[in-house]
């Protein structure tokens, strides 16, 4: 069996890490996941963050609020968890 080094410097190696949470008063549910990926042709690496906010659409609150609270949601929880040089660099609008 060849060393640990030799295994795990193959360079093929992935990340990836899905969460889920309640939003605000129950109003929905996040899902956020990450997956490290590499872009063809040049094979540079890349992070790739997918949000998604779900949420029921009832009699108090129509679809145009419920977009409005996910988008918030959505943007709030970008905000809390990438760094000022991450969001610099994908144009943090204030």
């Amino acid at each position: 069996m060849p060393p640990a080094t030799q295994v795990l410097s193959s360079g093929d190696a992935t990340m990836s890490a899905d969460w889920r949470f309640s939003l605000a008063d129950q109003r929905g549910r996040m899902y956020i996941s990450l997956r490290q990926l590499r872009i063809p042709p040049s094979n540079e690496e890349v992070l790739n963050i997918t949000f998604v906010g779900r949420g029921p659409v009832t009699a108090s609150q129509d679809w145009e609020s419920g977009l409005q609270f996910g988008h918030d949601a959505l943007s709030e929880t970008f905000l809390a968890i990438t760094s000022p040089e991450a969001q610099a660099r994908w144009r943090k609008r204030a």
